[in-house]
């Protein structure tokens, strides 16, 4: 999940570069202007950085806006999809790691073909509330694509199998029993497993797992395969 200062960064750094190419300047131009260095400039463009007040100014007269224009969540119609989903909890929530997705590629994507990307999106806000699709089964449907693009298979997740194997000295083979998964998550981390609790709370009932971190206990809904189990308690 990105937090809310990541998106601020990438919201001005994404405003930024838009304005800069838009009056096709350089790098090296609009630092000039802005009487910044090149490398700083790069740094604000990319969302790693949030320049400080002044330099706001100096980059909003150099780039023709107003200094509320770029700090504000505003933009021109082209960008405020954009900053719109940057904006929204979609971003926020979005669970980019399962997907082997980083803040700073998201952003990449984001920033270098925004025309593009501000279609795409507009196509998917409108087939959600056409549809009326939950935000979980979008999650959903793009995990499926992403997986069926490398068609299941994944070498980075093979490699900690078998780092996990061995360094807890698990057979190879044959799958891990539920029980030895259980005990090591109490054992070497310290958390609990409960399959009663969770049929019992009806806003999870429809959930297959919960971790609560106040109490270190993770959850299990009842009616998982042996394969469903392994899977949650070894994630």
């Amino acid at each position: 999940m990105v937090d809310q200062q990541s998106i601020i960064k990438m919201i001005f750094g994404f405003k930024a570069k838009y304005l800069r190419q838009q009056h096709g300047l350089s790098l090296e131009e609009l630092a000039e202007r802005a009487g910044l260095s090149k490398s700083y400039l790069h740094e604000i463009e990319k969302g790693k950085k949030y320049p400080k007040v002044n330099r706001i100014h100096a980059l909003a007269e150099a780039l023709g806006v107003e200094y509320d224009f770029m700090v504000s969540t505003r933009a021109s119609k082209k960008l405020q999809p954009i900053v719109d989903l940057l904006s929204s909890d979609f971003v926020k929530e979005f669970p980019l790691e399962l997907f082997g997705i980083s803040p700073e590629k998201l952003f990449e994507l984001f920033s270098n073909t925004p025309d593009k990307v501000n279609a795409f999106i507009s196509t998917i806000f409108k087939i959600t509330r056409n549809y009326q699709m939950e935000r979980e089964h979008l999650y959903l449907a793009a995990l499926r694509s992403y997986q069926d693009m490398y068609d299941n298979y994944f070498p980075e997740l093979e490699g900690a199998v078998r780092a996990f194997r061995l360094e807890n000295e698990l057979p190879a083979g044959m799958p891990v029993a539920t029980e030895v998964l259980e005990r090591l998550l109490e054992e070497r981390y310290g958390v609990r497993v409960d399959r009663e609790r969770m049929a019992e709370m009806e806003p999870l009932r429809q959930q297959r797992s919960y971790y609560k971190v106040s109490n270190r206990t993770f959850y299990l809904n009842k009616g998982l395969s042996s394969a469903q189990l392994n899977f949650l308690l070894g994630r």
